[in-house]
């Protein structure tokens, strides 16, 4: 799990001082090790601290996002959920980052190339978050 405590410099939640974005990865298995592909991996759901639906992530998306009254759904109009967004590419680098620790038993080459293959490629990200 990365997770970032974000100061809320924007004007657009003037109530809200911080809030916390995470990114989830699925880690292998001892069995497992390292073989595991992102690719066959199934899309993971994006969270307002419950779970809301997927959008093509392989990885777990968790946020404040703004919901309409039936939340099933991320707000794409909200310009505090389009600062979210913004958010998680930058989030990735850091989890990118500390996978020069290692993870898991893995060498840091092998985390790295682990983490990059959560990238997701075109055409695997649908509505507010296809960039």
């Amino acid at each position: 799990v990365q997770r970032k405590m974000l100061q809320n410099t924007t004007k657009y939640k003037p109530e809200v001082i911080s809030t916390e974005i995470a990114l989830a990865f699925p880690l292998p298995t001892e069995t497992e090790s390292s073989n595991i592909l992102a690719k066959d991996l199934m899309p993971q759901q994006v969270f307002a601290f419950l779970p809301l639906r997927t959008y093509g992530f392989r990885f777990v998306v968790q946020g404040d996002f703004d919901l309409p009254s039936a939340r099933e759904d991320v707000n794409s109009d909200s310009p505090w959920n389009q600062w979210l967004r913004e958010q998680i590419p930058l989030l990735f680098k850091d989890a990118l980052l500390s996978c020069g620790k290692g993870l898991l038993g893995m060498s840091p080459v092998q985390a790295t190339a682990f983490i990059l293959q959560f990238i997701p490629l075109e055409g695997e990200l649908h509505d507010f978050f296809k960039p």
